[in-house]
């Protein structure tokens, strides 16, 4: 289902390594998930602070963050950062 949407989705465990993403991630990262799966999304070569900062504070306090106009390597996204149950 998630490789039908157009959003990039990219899922963490609760070590902040990547289980899954999207097609879409994957243009957005510009990395393949074959490549990054199992590894800290914050390995990525220049991601940036904000974004970071946003993820683990949001693995903190369980709290949902937006960050608007982030630059990735895909170009400029709006991030949408969130706990998701389970």
């Amino acid at each position: 289902m998630l490789e039908l949407l157009s959003t990039s989705v990219v899922e963490l465990d609760a070590e902040g390594c990547v289980k899954s993403m999207n097609a879409s991630a994957e243009d957005c990262f510009d990395i393949g998930r074959e490549r990054i799966c199992g590894l800290p999304l914050r390995d990525l070569h220049k991601l940036p602070a904000p974004l970071i900062q946003a993820i683990d504070s949001t693995r903190k306090d369980r709290r949902h963050r937006q960050i608007r106009e982030c630059k990735l390597a895909g170009g400029w996204f709006d991030c949408n950062i969130q706990i998701t149950p389970g």
